[in-house]
């Protein structure tokens, strides 16, 4: 894993996809951080993965049905 510091406002840039991370504002222990990427970029926070993953699964074989949380 890779560790980078970050000071309000400024960015890091993510390989050729041209996806950019801005931390936005720091408070505290929280950090909002503002995502610029193409459309076709799928963002989502980290610990909803198998959850999307398995709603996605879900509505391709045409039975969406709720996922446990």
């Amino acid at each position: 894993m890779l560790v980078l510091s970050r000071k309000k406002l400024q960015t890091i840039r993510i390989g050729q996809e041209d996806v950019d991370l801005t931390a936005l504002e720091i408070r505290g222990g929280t950090v909002k951080i503002g995502i610029d990427a193409p459309d076709d970029v799928p963002i989502r926070r980290g610990e909803l993965g198998p959850k999307v993953e398995a709603t996605v699964a879900s509505a391709e074989r045409g039975s969406l049905r709720r996922v446990a949380r």
